[in-house]
């Protein structure tokens, strides 16, 4: 945290946990906004990526409903293959309750998903808090780094 004490006249200001964008066990938190909405953030590697199904630190609270997610490549991913899928959603079962983000190549840029699915899809209320958790389809990736946002409204 950083912390300023403006030589002695009274003034303390802090300005909080400066936020790196590193990841050393798939981090994440809240993007703090107004209104309804709220922003789940996962900071991910191309080495933490796994084609097992791996669950992160972030858990999105029951009674939220998913109105978006976007996937941001910050550095350049090696991937296996051109046509690997990255998907995020319940830690265990990511395929059937999750997004999907289609043939990325790991390239530098902000993806929309292709499929919303299960408890992820529009409408579909999360009964339990969520563990959020990641998926590669191929055989693996490393190097560069990966932003995924999540926007939820709280029923």
């Amino acid at each position: 945290m950083s912390y300023e004490n403006s030589a002695g006249l009274g003034v303390n200001n802090q300005y909080g946990v400066r936020d790196t964008q590193d990841s050393a066990a798939i981090s994440g938190g809240v993007i703090e906004g107004g209104g309804a909405a709220k922003d789940y953030v996962l900071y991910i590697t191309g080495d933490e990526l796994s084609t097992s199904d791996t669950a992160s630190n972030l858990t999105i609270p029951a009674g939220s409903v998913i109105v978006g997610a976007v996937l941001e490549i910050v550095e350049a991913v090696t991937m296996a293959f051109t046509t690997d899928d990255i998907e995020f959603g319940t830690a265990g079962s990511v395929v059937t309750n999750g997004v999907q983000f289609n043939d990325t190549d790991g390239v530098v840029g902000t993806y929309a998903p292709a499929s919303y699915n299960g408890t992820w899809a529009a409408g579909s209320v999360l009964a339990a808090d969520t563990n959020v958790g990641s998926l590669l389809t191929g055989t693996g990736s490393s190097d560069g780094k990966m932003k995924l946002v999540v926007t939820v409204r709280k029923v």
